[in-house]
């Protein structure tokens, strides 16, 4: 396992990247919107160093006028973690797709198969069932973030990606999370009709049902059960990826939210270390 005084940020396919140091390791790309400096990966990073060598870059935010063509957005940023692997010494490497991160994996998956080796996701977006539903979700984020509050925007954040009873026995955590994230997180600077072209453009599907069969890395779905504030990511649109791409697991983690990551950091490492035993053994 890599120390964490041993990461480095480094410049790699033109980005800053923090990344743990060459160890004889596949490389794991972690992939989300969210700043590096939000803190989000941290209660993780060391787990997956003791299979990975593990790096992270701060996608770049598009342009309000990019965000018309989500499916190329997500398709530039997929490269950009090609650029990134191979900047690193990676021919062949995994990704690990959080929320919006996973439309960036899923593409990666389906663009460069000849360069993903595993593909991770965690609280996967999909176009909904029931598109009403996310639209007055989707409203309730628009009147907040309007209100240029970020620590409003931050603190629903958090109390609707967390379980209540998490909530309820760790608020003082909660109150450090918020501060770390209006403090490192350059997503709620952005202006409101970005943000919001933004997060509508998550709740899409941008590759065709025949793009995501076309899928052969292994696949891990992992997804939360509880959308407390009603615009996903959802268990449903877990099962609507699971259900396309041919040979993936699912695995729903009962009684928490999309923050399973801040919550429960446990319980994601062991599906993956289950996953990644797996797929390691003969067939």
């Amino acid at each position: 396992m890599t120390a964490p005084e041993a990461r480095r940020t480094i410049a790699a396919g033109g980005h800053s990247v923090l990344a743990d140091p060459p160890d004889g390791k596949p490389l794991l790309v972690l992939l989300r919107m969210a700043a590096r400096g939000a803190g989000l990966w941290d209660a993780v990073w060391a787990p997956l160093g003791r299979r990975y060598r593990v790096a992270q870059f701060d996608l770049p935010m598009p342009t309000t006028a990019a965000l018309a063509h989500p499916r190329e957005v997500f398709g530039a940023l997929a490269e950009a973690a090609c650029d990134v692997a191979e900047a690193l010494g990676h021919a062949r490497f995994s990704v690990f797709g959080w929320n919006g991160g996973c439309h960036v994996a899923l593409r990666a998956a389906a663009s460069a198969a000849d360069r993903i080796a595993s593909c991770l996701l965690l609280g996967p977006f999909h176009a909904p069932a029931e598109p009403r539903v996310v639209e007055r979700g989707l409203e309730f984020l628009r009147v907040m973030y309007e209100r240029g509050d970020p620590r409003l925007y931050a603190y629903y954040w958090f109390l609707s990606g967390l379980s209540p009873r998490f909530v309820a026995a760790n608020f003082d955590r909660v109150e450090g999370w918020v501060a770390q994230r209006v403090a490192g997180d350059r997503f709620l600077a952005n202006d409101p009709a970005r943000a919001l072209a933004w997060m509508r453009a998550l709740r899409g599907a941008w590759l065709t049902d025949d793009e995501l069969a076309s899928i052969r890395c292994p696949t891990l779905i992992l997804a939360h059960s509880l959308d407390l504030w009603h615009a996903g990511p959802t268990a449903e649109m877990a099962q609507a990826l699971h259900a396309r791409i041919p040979g993936s697991r699912l695995h729903v983690l009962t009684d928490v939210g999309s923050l399973v990551l801040l919550e429960d950091p446990g319980r994601v490492v062991s599906a993956i270390d289950t996953f990644t035993d797996d797929k390691r053994r003969p067939a």
